[in-house]
This record gives structure tokens, sequence and C-alpha cells, in this order.
């Protein structure tokens, strides 16, 4: 499905609106969160560095919202905007919020959107996020999604080996594929 093409000035915008609604969301969602247990900051040790563990807290909501400037978008001709509703979780910079039961491997996919926004800062990461949209026509070719779900397969695959998350990040970030 073609994306429209927008100047840079509306690219820009959409960058601000995305990180507008994230770091509302964050606010909103961060005095209902909780931190990971110990069990599971030991579980995730070996992947993520200590701040990313210690920092991140999880909620489980009832229902995710959409960004409130999708109708926005919809005027422009964009009908393949990731839905909310059909999201196991979301990351707003270091507040997780899911709409179902946490598991491991969301935990651990969410973790490495924790760590992007570490690297990148909202800003990055949103600028990242819509252009990864943009360029590639739908969420599953967002880069920063696809550096998510590749890392968490490997996870899911075998949960002892080892996979430093922040190397692989950093070296997505050097190579330029976010």
């Amino acid at each position: 499905m073609a994306t429209p093409e927008l100047n840079l000035e509306q690219v820009q915008y959409i960058v601000r609106q995305l990180a507008e609604f994230i770091t509302d969301q964050r606010q909103k969602l961060a005095p209902l969160a909780q931190p990971l247990t110990e069990e599971q900051r030991v579980c995730f040790a070996p992947y993520f560095p200590t701040s990313i563990l210690t920092n991140t807290r999880f909620v489980r909501v009832d229902n995710l919202v959409d960004p409130p400037f999708y109708p926005e978008l919809e005027k422009l001709g964009f009908s393949n905007l990731p839905q909310s509703s059909s999201m196991a979780a979301a990351t707003f910079v270091d507040v997780v919020a899911a709409q179902q039961d946490f598991y491991d491997v969301l935990r651990f996919h969410e973790l490495v959107h924790a760590l992007q926004y570490q690297q990148l800062g909202l800003a990055g990461f949103a600028e990242r996020y819509v252009a990864g949209f943009m360029n590639g026509g739908g969420y599953e070719h967002i880069p920063l999604e696809q550096n998510a779900y590749e890392l968490d397969r490997r996870f899911a695959a075998d949960p002892h080996q080892k996979i430093d998350v922040l190397a692989e990040v950093n070296r997505w970030i050097r190579e330029e594929r976010f």
C-alpha cells in the first residue's frame, strides 16, 4: 500500500505529535506502573543494562489508545496506521503498557524499545518511528520494530543464549538501519 507523499514540514509535525502523545501516555501511566520483580530482573540481566531493568515500569491496561492525531493522517491519505487495539503492548519511553498479561517474550520485546529510547532519546525514537513507517509502508516494516522482533525471536528460541541487546541496538544505530 502506498504511503502519501508529505513535505518536510508535515513530517516534522507528525514527529512532534507522536513525541507529545508518547509523553502524555508516559505521564498518565507512570503512576500506575510497577518495576520488574527481582526474579524478572535476574531473568533479563544477561541481555540488558541494569539501568533499563531498574527504570522501566510495567502496567496492565484495559485498552491501549490510538494517537489523537490519527484522523488528521487519515485525511492525508494514510489508511494503514498501526492500530493500538491489535498491539499486545506499547512502550512510552520507560513505561510499558499492555492490554494482555505480560509474559517473558513480550517483556523482552518492550525492554528492547525502552533501550532504543535510551539510546536515541524521545525525539530520535519518534523521528525514526515515523520515518520507518513512511519508508516501509506499514508497522511491520518499521526498523525499530524489526529490531525488537528479531531480538525477541532469538530470545524465545533460546532464552539461555547470550544476546547483548545494547550492542545490537547500537549496531543498528551505527549502521543507520533505524
